[in-house]
Protein backbone atom coordinates (compact mmCIF):
# COMPACT_ATOMS: atom_id res chain seq x y z
CA UNK A 1 0.00 0.00 0.00
CA UNK A 2 1.36 3.43 -0.54
CA UNK A 3 2.17 5.83 1.58
CA UNK A 4 1.59 3.29 4.34
CA UNK A 5 3.94 5.98 7.04
CA UNK A 6 0.79 8.29 5.95
CA UNK A 7 -2.01 5.50 6.94
CA UNK A 8 -0.41 4.47 10.07
CA UNK A 9 -0.46 7.84 11.77
CA UNK A 10 -3.74 8.94 10.30
CA UNK A 11 -5.94 5.68 11.49
CA UNK A 12 -3.62 6.58 14.88
CA UNK A 13 -5.13 9.70 15.07
CA UNK A 14 -8.51 8.75 14.37
CA UNK A 15 -8.22 6.03 16.67
CA UNK A 16 -7.13 8.70 19.17
CA UNK A 17 -9.90 10.88 18.58
CA UNK A 18 -12.16 8.49 18.61
CA UNK A 19 -11.07 7.33 21.86
CA UNK A 20 -11.16 10.21 23.24
CA UNK A 21 -14.80 11.74 21.95
CA UNK A 22 -15.93 8.36 23.50
CA UNK A 23 -14.33 9.15 26.99
CA UNK A 24 -15.26 12.30 27.20
CA UNK A 25 -19.13 12.07 25.70
CA UNK A 26 -20.43 8.55 26.48
CA UNK A 27 -17.95 7.44 29.64
CA UNK A 28 -19.14 5.90 32.63
CA UNK A 29 -16.95 5.61 35.65
CA UNK A 30 -14.38 5.03 36.00
CA UNK A 31 -14.14 7.67 33.15
CA UNK A 32 -12.38 5.56 30.62
CA UNK A 33 -14.77 3.46 30.07
CA UNK A 34 -17.53 4.04 27.65
CA UNK A 35 -20.70 2.72 26.43
CA UNK A 36 -19.67 2.45 23.07
CA UNK A 37 -16.11 1.40 21.94
CA UNK A 38 -15.50 3.36 18.37
CA UNK A 39 -12.01 2.64 18.19
CA UNK A 40 -12.43 -1.42 18.48
CA UNK A 41 -14.00 -1.14 14.61
CA UNK A 42 -11.28 1.84 13.80
CA UNK A 43 -8.65 -0.60 14.81
CA UNK A 44 -10.10 -3.36 12.93
CA UNK A 45 -9.74 -1.78 10.20
CA UNK A 46 -6.16 -0.73 10.41
CA UNK A 47 -5.34 -3.83 11.08
CA UNK A 48 -7.60 -5.67 8.08
CA UNK A 49 -5.80 -2.76 5.88
CA UNK A 50 -1.90 -2.85 7.09
CA UNK A 51 -1.80 -6.30 8.85
CA UNK A 52 0.63 -6.36 12.03
CA UNK A 53 2.29 -2.96 10.86
CA UNK A 54 -1.00 -1.39 12.74
CA UNK A 55 -0.45 -2.61 16.18
CA UNK A 56 2.47 -0.30 17.65
CA UNK A 57 0.28 2.46 16.07
CA UNK A 58 -2.79 1.13 17.67
CA UNK A 59 -1.01 0.83 21.31
CA UNK A 60 0.49 3.82 21.17
CA UNK A 61 -2.83 5.75 20.14
CA UNK A 62 -4.73 3.59 23.03
CA UNK A 63 -2.18 4.49 25.76
CA UNK A 64 -2.18 8.28 25.03
CA UNK A 65 -6.12 8.02 25.38
CA UNK A 66 -5.99 6.04 28.27
CA UNK A 67 -3.08 7.15 30.33
CA UNK A 68 -5.21 10.78 31.33
CA UNK A 69 -7.71 8.71 33.18
CA UNK A 70 -5.88 6.09 34.75
CA UNK A 71 -3.51 8.49 36.06
CA UNK A 72 -3.08 7.80 40.30
CA UNK A 73 -0.41 8.75 42.81
CA UNK A 74 1.93 6.10 41.33
CA UNK A 75 3.58 7.09 37.96
CA UNK A 76 4.90 4.14 37.22
CA UNK A 77 1.76 1.85 38.06
CA UNK A 78 -0.31 4.58 36.23
CA UNK A 79 2.02 3.81 33.10
CA UNK A 80 2.22 0.22 33.93
CA UNK A 81 -1.55 -0.40 34.03
CA UNK A 82 -2.26 2.31 30.58
CA UNK A 83 0.38 -0.07 29.02
CA UNK A 84 -1.33 -3.56 29.58
CA UNK A 85 -5.24 -1.85 28.62
CA UNK A 86 -3.41 -0.69 25.39
CA UNK A 87 -1.33 -3.62 24.30
CA UNK A 88 -4.97 -5.44 24.96
CA UNK A 89 -7.18 -2.93 22.97
CA UNK A 90 -4.34 -3.15 20.18
CA UNK A 91 -4.33 -6.93 20.99
CA UNK A 92 -7.88 -7.51 20.16
CA UNK A 93 -7.40 -5.58 17.07
CA UNK A 94 -4.95 -8.08 15.76
CA UNK A 95 -7.18 -10.69 16.84
CA UNK A 96 -10.16 -9.65 15.14
CA UNK A 97 -8.86 -8.94 11.92
CA UNK A 98 -7.42 -12.69 11.92
CA UNK A 99 -10.76 -14.04 12.89
CA UNK A 100 -11.86 -12.07 10.24
CA UNK A 101 -9.67 -13.27 7.32
CA UNK A 102 -10.26 -16.80 8.62
CA UNK A 103 -14.05 -17.27 8.88
CA UNK A 104 -14.91 -14.64 6.46
CA UNK A 105 -11.91 -13.74 4.01
CA UNK A 106 -14.56 -12.08 1.66
CA UNK A 107 -15.37 -9.53 4.16
CA UNK A 108 -19.26 -9.45 5.23
CA UNK A 109 -21.66 -9.92 2.34
CA UNK A 110 -24.52 -11.69 3.39
CA UNK A 111 -26.90 -12.02 6.51
CA UNK A 112 -25.44 -15.31 6.81
CA UNK A 113 -22.53 -13.86 7.75
CA UNK A 114 -23.21 -12.14 10.57
CA UNK A 115 -23.73 -15.06 12.69
CA UNK A 116 -19.61 -15.86 12.77
CA UNK A 117 -18.80 -12.23 12.19
CA UNK A 118 -20.54 -11.19 15.71
CA UNK A 119 -19.16 -14.85 17.10
CA UNK A 120 -15.58 -14.58 15.92
CA UNK A 121 -14.97 -11.09 15.28
CA UNK A 122 -17.03 -9.38 17.27
CA UNK A 123 -17.64 -11.16 20.45
CA UNK A 124 -14.08 -13.51 20.88
CA UNK A 125 -11.65 -10.65 20.69
CA UNK A 126 -14.23 -8.31 23.11
CA UNK A 127 -14.11 -10.56 25.23
CA UNK A 128 -10.36 -11.71 25.73
CA UNK A 129 -9.61 -7.75 25.44
CA UNK A 130 -11.89 -7.51 28.18
CA UNK A 131 -10.77 -9.84 30.46
CA UNK A 132 -7.55 -8.13 29.97
CA UNK A 133 -9.08 -4.99 30.89
CA UNK A 134 -11.25 -5.62 33.79
CA UNK A 135 -8.37 -8.26 35.55
CA UNK A 136 -5.56 -5.13 34.75
CA UNK A 137 -8.77 -2.61 36.20
CA UNK A 138 -8.77 -4.70 39.40
CA UNK A 139 -5.07 -5.42 39.72
CA UNK A 140 -4.64 -1.61 39.52
CA UNK A 141 -6.91 -0.73 42.11
CA UNK A 142 -9.92 0.92 39.38
CA UNK A 143 -12.35 -0.84 40.29
CA UNK A 144 -13.62 -3.42 43.09
CA UNK A 145 -13.47 -7.02 42.23
CA UNK A 146 -17.42 -7.53 42.28
CA UNK A 147 -17.54 -4.94 39.88
CA UNK A 148 -15.89 -7.29 37.51
CA UNK A 149 -18.54 -8.97 35.96
CA UNK A 150 -21.26 -6.28 35.15
CA UNK A 151 -18.11 -4.09 33.40
CA UNK A 152 -16.87 -7.24 31.70
CA UNK A 153 -20.46 -7.50 30.11
CA UNK A 154 -20.55 -3.51 29.24
CA UNK A 155 -17.01 -3.76 27.85
CA UNK A 156 -18.23 -6.61 25.12
CA UNK A 157 -20.83 -5.07 24.12
CA UNK A 158 -19.31 -1.75 23.82
CA UNK A 159 -16.28 -3.11 21.50
CA UNK A 160 -19.14 -5.05 19.79
CA UNK A 161 -21.26 -2.68 19.01
CA UNK A 162 -18.24 -0.12 18.09
CA UNK A 163 -17.15 -2.95 15.33
CA UNK A 164 -20.56 -3.45 13.86
CA UNK A 165 -21.53 0.12 13.77
CA UNK A 166 -17.69 0.87 12.10
CA UNK A 167 -16.64 -2.16 10.34
CA UNK A 168 -19.86 -2.60 7.43
CA UNK A 169 -19.95 1.37 6.81
CA UNK A 170 -16.08 1.01 5.97
CA UNK A 171 -17.07 -1.56 3.82
CA UNK A 172 -20.15 -0.16 1.98
CA UNK A 173 -18.08 3.05 1.64
CA UNK A 174 -15.57 0.77 -0.67
CA UNK A 175 -18.20 0.04 -3.81
CA UNK A 176 -17.79 2.62 -6.52
CA UNK A 177 -18.33 6.15 -6.33
CA UNK A 178 -21.21 6.00 -8.61
CA UNK A 179 -23.87 4.10 -5.89
CA UNK A 180 -21.95 6.79 -3.47
CA UNK A 181 -25.71 8.43 -3.62
CA UNK A 182 -26.32 9.47 0.40
CA UNK A 183 -28.68 12.39 0.60
CA UNK A 184 -31.88 12.25 -0.92
CA UNK A 185 -35.17 13.01 0.32
CA UNK A 186 -36.46 9.81 1.68
CA UNK A 187 -32.78 9.76 3.89
CA UNK A 188 -33.63 13.45 4.92
CA UNK A 189 -36.99 12.79 5.67
CA UNK A 190 -36.15 9.74 7.94
CA UNK A 191 -33.13 10.93 9.70
CA UNK A 192 -35.66 14.23 10.79
CA UNK A 193 -38.13 11.27 11.95
CA UNK A 194 -35.12 9.67 13.72
CA UNK A 195 -33.89 12.39 15.67
CA UNK A 196 -37.19 13.89 16.75
CA UNK A 197 -38.22 10.46 18.47
CA UNK A 198 -34.93 10.13 19.85
CA UNK A 199 -35.06 13.76 21.63
CA UNK A 200 -38.57 13.63 22.56
CA UNK A 201 -37.90 9.62 24.01
CA UNK A 202 -35.07 11.61 26.36
CA UNK A 203 -37.90 14.27 27.09
CA UNK A 204 -40.70 11.97 28.27
CA UNK A 205 -42.12 10.46 25.60
CA UNK A 206 -40.11 7.44 26.21
CA UNK A 207 -41.97 5.01 23.88
CA UNK A 208 -40.94 7.11 20.80
CA UNK A 209 -37.22 5.78 20.61
CA UNK A 210 -38.64 2.62 19.49
CA UNK A 211 -39.77 4.32 16.08
CA UNK A 212 -35.53 4.65 15.34
CA UNK A 213 -35.02 1.30 13.85
CA UNK A 214 -39.05 1.34 11.92
CA UNK A 215 -37.21 4.20 10.05
CA UNK A 216 -33.80 2.60 9.23
CA UNK A 217 -35.69 -0.63 7.85
CA UNK A 218 -37.97 1.61 5.66
CA UNK A 219 -34.44 2.77 3.82
CA UNK A 220 -32.99 -0.12 4.14
CA UNK A 221 -35.95 -1.74 1.90
CA UNK A 222 -35.28 1.42 -0.12
CA UNK A 223 -32.56 0.13 -1.02
CA UNK A 224 -30.65 3.69 0.63
CA UNK A 225 -27.24 1.23 1.62
CA UNK A 226 -25.33 3.82 2.65
CA UNK A 227 -27.90 5.89 4.18
CA UNK A 228 -28.75 3.12 6.64
CA UNK A 229 -25.45 3.00 7.66
CA UNK A 230 -24.41 5.94 8.01
CA UNK A 231 -27.83 7.12 9.88
CA UNK A 232 -27.09 4.38 12.00
CA UNK A 233 -23.58 5.43 12.92
CA UNK A 234 -25.00 8.48 13.99
CA UNK A 235 -28.10 7.72 15.73
CA UNK A 236 -26.30 5.06 18.10
CA UNK A 237 -23.59 7.65 19.00
CA UNK A 238 -26.51 10.45 19.31
CA UNK A 239 -28.37 7.56 21.60
CA UNK A 240 -25.36 6.97 24.00
CA UNK A 241 -23.84 10.23 24.40
CA UNK A 242 -27.46 11.86 25.36
CA UNK A 243 -27.84 9.16 27.69
CA UNK A 244 -24.55 9.32 29.32
CA UNK A 245 -25.83 12.63 30.50
CA UNK A 246 -29.65 11.49 31.05
CA UNK A 247 -30.95 7.80 30.85
CA UNK A 248 -34.09 9.38 29.28
CA UNK A 249 -36.54 6.23 27.99
CA UNK A 250 -33.80 3.74 29.53
CA UNK A 251 -33.82 5.43 33.27
CA UNK A 252 -35.89 2.35 34.33
CA UNK A 253 -34.09 -0.11 37.20
CA UNK A 254 -30.89 0.14 38.73
CA UNK A 255 -28.42 1.93 37.38
CA UNK A 256 -26.76 -1.16 35.72
CA UNK A 257 -29.71 -2.52 34.31
CA UNK A 258 -30.23 0.68 33.03
CA UNK A 259 -27.06 0.93 30.71
CA UNK A 260 -27.44 -2.76 30.07
CA UNK A 261 -30.91 -1.86 28.31
CA UNK A 262 -29.56 0.92 26.93
CA UNK A 263 -26.52 -0.55 25.51
CA UNK A 264 -28.82 -3.81 24.57
CA UNK A 265 -30.57 -1.46 22.36
CA UNK A 266 -27.51 0.25 20.72
CA UNK A 267 -26.94 -3.51 19.75
CA UNK A 268 -30.37 -4.80 18.91
CA UNK A 269 -30.93 -2.25 16.46
CA UNK A 270 -27.58 -2.07 14.66
CA UNK A 271 -27.70 -5.89 14.16
CA UNK A 272 -31.26 -5.57 12.77
CA UNK A 273 -30.42 -2.56 10.62
CA UNK A 274 -27.12 -4.11 9.03
CA UNK A 275 -29.03 -7.83 8.68
CA UNK A 276 -31.58 -6.02 6.65
CA UNK A 277 -29.08 -4.22 4.07
CA UNK A 278 -27.27 -7.48 3.96
CA UNK A 279 -30.23 -9.62 3.08
CA UNK A 280 -31.91 -6.72 1.05
CA UNK A 281 -28.78 -6.66 -0.89
CA UNK A 282 -28.34 -10.61 -1.46
CA UNK A 283 -31.77 -10.84 -2.55
CA UNK A 284 -30.96 -8.00 -4.98
CA UNK A 285 -27.88 -10.41 -6.08
CA UNK A 286 -29.64 -13.35 -6.64
CA UNK A 287 -32.51 -11.42 -8.23
CA UNK A 288 -30.40 -10.03 -10.57
CA UNK A 289 -28.33 -13.85 -11.55
CA UNK A 290 -32.00 -15.32 -11.74
CA UNK A 291 -33.10 -12.53 -14.30
CA UNK A 292 -29.54 -12.93 -16.06
CA UNK A 293 -29.67 -16.59 -16.67
CA UNK A 294 -33.49 -16.08 -17.48
CA UNK A 295 -32.07 -13.64 -20.40
CA UNK A 296 -29.11 -15.72 -21.52
CA UNK A 297 -31.90 -18.63 -21.58
CA UNK A 298 -33.73 -17.06 -23.62
CA UNK A 299 -31.72 -14.81 -26.09
CA UNK A 300 -28.68 -15.90 -29.00
CA UNK A 301 -25.51 -15.77 -26.88
CA UNK A 302 -23.48 -14.47 -30.54
CA UNK A 303 -25.96 -11.84 -31.67
CA UNK A 304 -27.95 -10.88 -28.24
CA UNK A 305 -31.50 -11.66 -29.86
CA UNK A 306 -34.41 -13.30 -29.02
CA UNK A 307 -34.06 -17.12 -29.95
CA UNK A 308 -36.65 -19.52 -31.14
CA UNK A 309 -37.15 -21.39 -27.52
CA UNK A 310 -37.77 -18.16 -26.14
CA UNK A 311 -39.46 -16.77 -29.16
CA UNK A 312 -42.54 -19.16 -30.10
CA UNK A 313 -44.53 -18.33 -26.90
CA UNK A 314 -44.52 -15.09 -27.67
CA UNK A 315 -45.53 -15.36 -31.08
CA UNK A 316 -48.57 -17.58 -29.91
CA UNK A 317 -49.19 -14.85 -26.98
CA UNK A 318 -49.45 -12.17 -29.69
CA UNK A 319 -51.31 -14.22 -32.65
CA UNK A 320 -53.99 -14.78 -29.53
CA UNK A 321 -53.69 -11.54 -28.74
CA UNK A 322 -54.69 -10.73 -32.66
CA UNK A 323 -57.51 -12.80 -33.35
CA UNK A 324 -59.09 -11.81 -30.08
CA UNK A 325 -59.14 -8.10 -30.67
CA UNK A 326 -59.03 -8.40 -34.15
CA UNK A 327 -55.97 -6.55 -34.00
CA UNK A 328 -52.83 -7.00 -37.05
CA UNK A 329 -49.66 -8.27 -36.83
CA UNK A 330 -46.86 -9.66 -39.10
CA UNK A 331 -44.24 -11.77 -39.36
CA UNK A 332 -41.24 -11.69 -41.81
CA UNK A 333 -38.52 -14.61 -42.37
CA UNK A 334 -35.31 -13.22 -43.44
CA UNK A 335 -31.78 -14.32 -44.12
CA UNK A 336 -28.22 -12.91 -45.56
CA UNK A 337 -27.69 -14.28 -48.90
CA UNK A 338 -24.84 -16.18 -49.71
CA UNK A 339 -23.60 -16.22 -46.58
CA UNK A 340 -21.82 -19.57 -46.80
CA UNK A 341 -19.36 -17.68 -49.11
CA UNK A 342 -18.70 -15.24 -46.49
CA UNK A 343 -17.28 -18.23 -44.03
CA UNK A 344 -15.56 -19.46 -46.57
CA UNK A 345 -13.83 -16.41 -48.04
CA UNK A 346 -13.06 -14.66 -44.89
CA UNK A 347 -13.62 -17.45 -42.32
CA UNK A 348 -16.03 -18.21 -39.01
CA UNK A 349 -14.51 -15.68 -36.99
CA UNK A 350 -15.82 -12.90 -39.53
CA UNK A 351 -18.70 -14.82 -40.34
CA UNK A 352 -19.86 -14.02 -36.47
CA UNK A 353 -18.87 -10.71 -36.88
CA UNK A 354 -21.07 -10.45 -40.57
CA UNK A 355 -23.90 -12.23 -38.12
CA UNK A 356 -23.61 -9.70 -35.12
CA UNK A 357 -23.88 -6.86 -37.88
CA UNK A 358 -27.01 -7.84 -39.13
CA UNK A 359 -27.96 -8.02 -36.03
CA UNK A 360 -27.14 -4.50 -35.35
CA UNK A 361 -28.99 -3.15 -38.19
CA UNK A 362 -32.34 -5.04 -37.57
CA UNK A 363 -32.00 -3.00 -33.95
CA UNK A 364 -31.55 0.29 -35.96
CA UNK A 365 -34.33 -0.43 -38.60
CA UNK A 366 -36.98 -1.45 -36.88
CA UNK A 367 -39.47 -0.41 -33.42
CA UNK A 368 -38.90 -0.92 -29.82
CA UNK A 369 -41.80 -2.79 -30.26
CA UNK A 370 -41.19 -5.06 -32.98
CA UNK A 371 -39.28 -8.17 -31.41
CA UNK A 372 -35.94 -9.82 -32.89
CA UNK A 373 -35.23 -13.50 -32.90
CA UNK A 374 -32.40 -15.34 -34.70
CA UNK A 375 -33.40 -18.53 -35.24
CA UNK A 376 -30.03 -20.56 -36.33
CA UNK A 377 -27.60 -19.97 -38.42
CA UNK A 378 -27.95 -16.95 -40.65
CA UNK A 379 -32.19 -17.15 -40.58
CA UNK A 380 -33.74 -14.16 -38.81
CA UNK A 381 -37.46 -13.24 -37.66
CA UNK A 382 -39.16 -9.98 -36.90
CA UNK A 383 -42.41 -9.90 -35.55
CA UNK A 384 -44.29 -6.89 -36.12
CA UNK A 385 -47.18 -6.30 -33.55
CA UNK A 386 -49.75 -3.72 -34.84
CA UNK A 387 -48.97 -3.63 -38.27
CA UNK A 388 -50.58 -5.11 -41.04
CA UNK A 389 -49.93 -5.90 -44.77
CA UNK A 390 -49.39 -1.98 -45.99
CA UNK A 391 -47.03 -1.31 -43.17
CA UNK A 392 -45.43 -4.72 -43.24
CA UNK A 393 -44.11 -4.40 -46.72
CA UNK A 394 -42.64 -0.73 -46.86
CA UNK A 395 -40.82 -1.54 -42.97
CA UNK A 396 -39.18 -5.24 -45.04
CA UNK A 397 -38.50 -3.28 -48.13
CA UNK A 398 -36.69 -0.35 -46.48
CA UNK A 399 -34.79 -2.49 -44.32
CA UNK A 400 -33.95 -4.80 -47.62
CA UNK A 401 -32.72 -1.80 -49.13
CA UNK A 402 -30.27 -0.74 -46.30
CA UNK A 403 -28.75 -3.99 -46.34
CA UNK A 404 -28.36 -3.71 -50.14
CA UNK A 405 -26.71 -0.24 -50.00
CA UNK A 406 -24.77 -0.50 -47.17
CA UNK A 407 -23.28 -3.92 -46.23
CA UNK A 408 -21.75 -5.33 -43.12
CA UNK A 409 -19.46 -3.20 -41.40
CA UNK A 410 -16.94 -5.86 -40.15
CA UNK A 411 -13.56 -5.42 -38.77
CA UNK A 412 -13.14 -2.32 -39.84
CA UNK A 413 -14.04 -3.17 -43.55
CA UNK A 414 -17.78 -3.18 -45.21
CA UNK A 415 -18.26 -6.84 -46.55
CA UNK A 416 -21.20 -6.49 -49.94
CA UNK A 417 -24.30 -8.15 -48.28
CA UNK A 418 -28.32 -8.50 -49.41
CA UNK A 419 -30.94 -10.40 -47.57
CA UNK A 420 -33.88 -12.07 -48.92
CA UNK A 421 -37.69 -11.83 -47.33
CA UNK A 422 -40.71 -13.78 -46.48
CA UNK A 423 -43.36 -11.29 -45.19
CA UNK A 424 -47.11 -12.84 -44.37
CA UNK A 425 -49.39 -11.22 -42.34
CA UNK A 426 -52.08 -12.23 -40.09
CA UNK A 427 -55.50 -13.63 -42.56
CA UNK A 428 -58.69 -14.77 -41.46
CA UNK A 429 -58.18 -18.24 -41.20
CA UNK A 430 -54.54 -18.69 -39.87
CA UNK A 431 -56.18 -20.62 -37.22
CA UNK A 432 -52.75 -20.74 -35.20
CA UNK A 433 -49.57 -18.61 -35.59
CA UNK A 434 -47.62 -21.59 -37.02
CA UNK A 435 -49.59 -21.47 -39.73
CA UNK A 436 -48.65 -18.02 -40.59
CA UNK A 437 -44.85 -18.82 -39.70
CA UNK A 438 -45.07 -21.73 -42.55
CA UNK A 439 -46.49 -19.23 -44.87
CA UNK A 440 -43.33 -16.68 -43.92
CA UNK A 441 -40.92 -19.21 -44.62
CA UNK A 442 -42.06 -20.33 -47.57
CA UNK A 443 -42.39 -17.12 -48.91
CA UNK A 444 -38.74 -16.72 -47.99
CA UNK A 445 -38.07 -19.72 -49.81
CA UNK A 446 -39.66 -18.16 -52.57
CA UNK A 447 -37.34 -15.01 -52.73
CA UNK A 448 -34.55 -17.22 -52.67
CA UNK A 449 -35.39 -19.31 -55.47
CA UNK A 450 -36.24 -15.84 -57.54
CA UNK A 451 -33.05 -14.71 -57.46
CA UNK A 452 -32.29 -13.27 -53.93
CA UNK A 453 -32.07 -9.43 -52.76
CA UNK A 454 -36.12 -9.11 -52.94
CA UNK A 455 -39.01 -9.14 -50.63
CA UNK A 456 -41.61 -11.87 -51.10
CA UNK A 457 -44.84 -10.77 -49.44
CA UNK A 458 -48.52 -12.75 -49.25
CA UNK A 459 -51.41 -11.08 -50.99
CA UNK A 460 -53.44 -8.50 -49.07
CA UNK A 461 -56.33 -10.40 -47.32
Amino acid sequence: MKHRPLWLLGGALLYYLAARLGMAALSLQPSNITLLWLPSGIGLIQCVALGWRAFPAIAVASFAANLPGMLTDSLPLSILHTAVAALADAGAAIFAAAMLRRHLPAGLNRSADLVDFCLFVCLLPSAACGILLTGNLVTGGYIAARETGPLLCMLILADTIGILLVYPLYMIWQDSWERRLLITPKTIVAGLAMLVSILLAHCGYAGLIHMVLPCLLYLALAKQERAVLTLLFLVVVLVMALSSWNLGPFGVGTIREAYLMLMTYGFSITLVSLATVLYRRELETLTEAHDSWQYQAGHDNLTGLCNRRFFLPLLEDEHNRARRYHREYSLALLDLDHFKRINDKHGHQVGDQALQAVAGILRQGTREVDVLVRLGGDEFCILLPETGHPGAILAMDRLRLRFAQEGLAVDGKRIPATISIGLASLAPDDETSEQLMARADRLLYQAKRAGRNRLVADAAS
